[in-house]
């Protein structure tokens, strides 16, 4: 919290006028967040026959983005492929599944990563010697920047390329204002 520098008892405009009365007695504050993304695995491989409730594919490409990355398209789906016991088809899938796990490791992706900045400006207005009133107004997420969610993690074994990987959804609220009324005594 910062009180401004501006008004009775303060080092500008400390004098008993209409400017000591206008800018005296604000503050504001802040809170900045920056964290890289949530990480997530890529798999639920339907043609992964191990009977197991989530299957890995095997990482076929060195990199996973892809060259213009965008919310509607996260990550490169033909990176990954089936374990397969043999080479795939010409279409990309397999036609005898190896029955293993594959290659790739659990949360090794991550989505995209979160700035956030809450932002509050209040005024303070001394109503006797112990009794003051501060009006404040906070805004949360003030740059209206929501956190984004994890993309489609589904990986469609018979056309992996046409795997839809878009980020649809966020994990918090878009900006929101609140005003408030407080009386200290």
């Amino acid at each position: 919290t910062w009180n401004l520098p501006f008004g009775k008892g303060r080092a500008f405009l400390n004098d008993n006028n209409i400017l000591s009365a206008i800018f005296g007695g604000w503050e504001t504050d802040g809170i900045a967040t920056v964290q890289s993304g949530y990480p997530f695995t890529v798999g639920n491989m339907t043609a992964c026959a191990n009977n197991a409730s989530n299957c890995w594919p095997d990482l076929v490409s060195k990199t996973t983005k892809p060259a213009n990355q965008t919310y509607a398209h996260w990550y490169d789906p033909a990176a990954f492929a089936v374990p397969c016991a043999i080479a795939n088809n010409a279409n990309g899938s397999c036609s005898s599944p190896a029955y293993q796990y594959g290659n790739v490791g659990r949360g090794f992706m991550r989505g995209p990563q979160t700035v956030n900045f809450d932002l509050s400006v209040a005024r303070n207005f001394q109503v006797k010697e112990r009794f003051t009133i501060q009006t404040r107004v906070d805004a949360f997420d003030a740059l209206n920047h929501p956190p984004m969610g994890i993309p489609n993690q589904t990986i469609n074994t018979n056309n992996p390329a046409g795997t839809n990987t878009a980020i649809t959804s966020t994990t918090g609220d878009n900006r929101d204002l609140q005003g408030s009324l407080k009386f200290t005594f």
